[in-house]
């Protein structure tokens, strides 16, 4: 039975939304409008490009953790990757992570598990290279003191991790979890801590492109900037864009990049601005790439049926685990 939602939440809900419309209706959006139009289009197209080349480094990270269960090609990897980036444009859900596996099974032929089990591990090398990241850029630049909390958190998991690995602490937590679950953390955690090295890699060049696109960003619009500036703005969009509370975090990435340049005595109009041009030219140019990744042949296999992806799931994780 569903639980009612509490008096208190939905006074604290209220007071939020007043609170967020006062602050939208009295916000200078005609400074925000005209430092948009005074952007640097060059800046901003070099930053286009570097975003795009963020997927390549995904892409490739994605194909060589399946490629370690299941062959498949990279140029379908970097079509799924495209697809699901731009789905999660429009969604708040997994959805994205779902059209990738749909697309990849659909053209290559993959089994639904291993791809299903890849995404999650491609996940995990994204956030450890995300990790590293912050424990280095913390360490090199001199940032707010609420950053350090943070950095003694990744550096403390990173630690763990690394010592988990060494002492092969991983097949006895695979031991612990239900067969349903364990059977799809074995597809990939076959390939062993050296097969993790590269995607990992990989996963920190994606973020270091990112970081890129956000820097190039804020220069296109507010001239230079430190890099302190953008490194916060990338920190606060990845925290904040965690409970993905709006489609491809709108909102969520103009308040980190007020949060990155507020320090730096950058008006919060200009910082939103940024904000708007930085994720104008993510979207956009992703949603052009998913379209056409969608309409490109190359089926090497009959598309799925149509029931919905996690069921199809289940029922082959069922299959292999019934004894024969």
């Amino acid at each position: 039975m569903k639980r009612p939602v509490h008096p208190w939440a939905w006074l604290i809900g209220a007071t939020l939304v007043v609170l967020a419309a006062r602050w939208l209706v009295h916000f200078p959006w005609r400074d925000t409008g005209q430092a948009l139009v005074r952007a640097s289009l060059l800046m901003l197209g070099l930053a286009a490009a570097v975003n795009l080349s963020s997927f390549l480094f995904k892409g490739t990270a994605w194909h060589l953790l399946l490629a370690s269960v299941a062959p498949n090609r990279w140029k379908t990897a970097m079509s799924a990757t495209l697809v699901g980036a731009a789905v999660n444009n429009f969604s708040v859900s997994v959805s994205g992570e779902a059209a990738r596996v749909g697309v990849m099974c659909q053209r290559d032929g993959v089994p639904l598990r291993a791809a299903v089990s890849s995404v999650a591990w491609s996940r995990a090398t994204e956030g450890i290279g995300l990790a590293l990241l912050i424990v280095t850029g913390t360490l090199a630049m001199p940032l707010p003191a609420w950053v350090r909390p943070l950095r003694t958190a990744m550096l403390v998991a990173l630690l763990v991790l690394g010592m988990a690995t060494l002492a092969g602490g991983w097949n006895r937590v695979a031991g612990l979890l239900p067969e349903r679950v364990r059977v799809v953390f074995d597809d990939v955690a076959t390939i062993g801590a050296r097969g993790l090295r590269v995607p990992v890699l990989l996963g920190l060049g994606g973020w270091l492109a990112e970081w890129a696109t956000y820097h190039l960003s804020m220069v296109a619009v507010c001239g230079a900037v430190p890099l302190a500036a953008s490194f916060l703005a990338l920190v606060a969009a990845n925290i904040g864009g965690i409970p993905r509370l709006t489609p491809g975090n709108f909102g969520i990435m103009q308040a980190a990049f007020v949060v990155g340049l507020a320090p730096f005595g950058i008006a919060a109009e200009r910082a939103v601005a940024a904000g708007l041009a930085s994720q104008a030219i993510q979207v956009l140019p992703v949603l052009l790439g998913g379209a056409v990744a969608m309409g490109s042949s190359g089926r090497a296999a009959p598309p799925p049926a149509s029931r919905p992806v996690m069921a199809r799931l289940r029922e082959a994780v069922e299959e292999e685990s019934t004894p024969a």
